[in-house]
């Protein structure tokens, strides 16, 4: 027997019994590449036979190249959607691998992806974490006032937030005044650290100061006219 023939015994053997992507793969190139060199040289020396044979074993190496990269994908899978697509790529190549041993990794591979089309989850399903799905009832003071639109009173409490803590105002504070905008306890806490009382506008009448020092000259001057006026009409009476 010669080199031509024993390498494709070697090759047609390894096809019966080997049943690894990895080491079937790296044999059949092996022998695939000697075989062609030989071949260069040698012509005479391969039949039709030999040929077609050399052919599909190239074809062969090809397709398990393709089954290599799918195993290599079902790790990683994640989404069902990523395991339907690998699924039709191996029913494709299945057929390759007919009378194989190797036929049974493939067998295999399509169970493990067909499981993981009903286990992983759907693509489009996947919730966003960054926004809430539940309405905030009674935000806290750090988020901006919530007033809902169209929500009811709730026992004792209005539908209205204190701007300061965020928590519902009692009916009672806003029957007195309705334009309360704090809790009783935010607004005993705003008094003693701000000045309530009512401004004047320094726009045109001046500061507060200049206002409070412009009515004493107001009062004073009326004073002294009162004074001058009866002392003038006691001389004519006189």
């Amino acid at each position: 027997m010669n080199e031509i023939a024993k390498k494709i015994q070697v090759l047609k053997l390894s096809l019966s019994v080997i049943d690894s992507v990895d080491s079937l793969l790296t044999l059949a190139d092996k022998n695939l590449n000697d075989l062609r060199n030989l071949y260069k040289a040698n012509k005479s020396l391969f039949s039709n036979e030999d040929i077609i044979f050399l052919q599909s074993i190239s074809k062969l190496i090809d397709n398990l190249s393709l089954l290599n990269s799918y195993i290599a994908i079902r790790r990683r899978l994640k989404f069902s959607e990523r395991a339907q697509i690998l699924l039709q790529n191996l029913q494709k190549i299945e057929n390759e691998f007919d009378g194989y041993e190797i036929e049974n990794v493939v067998k295999s591979e399509l169970f493990k992806v067909s499981l993981k089309i009903s286990t992983l989850p759907n693509l489009y399903s996947k919730p966003n974490k960054k926004y809430s799905t539940h309405p905030i009832s009674n935000p806290p003071s750090i988020l901006p006032t919530y007033q809902p639109k169209q929500e009811k009173a709730i026992g004792e409490f209005s539908s209205k937030l204190c701007i300061d803590c965020g928590k519902r105002i009692l009916l009672a504070r806003i029957a007195i005044n309705p334009n309360a905008v704090r809790c009783i306890m935010c607004q005993t806490a705003f008094e003693q650290t701000h000045d309530t009382r009512i401004k004047v506008d320094e726009d045109f009448g001046g500061s507060r100061e200049e206002v409070k020092k412009m009515k004493a000259k107001q009062w004073g001057e009326m004073v002294n006219r009162t004074i001058g006026g009866v002392g003038k009409s006691r001389k004519r009476v006189k």
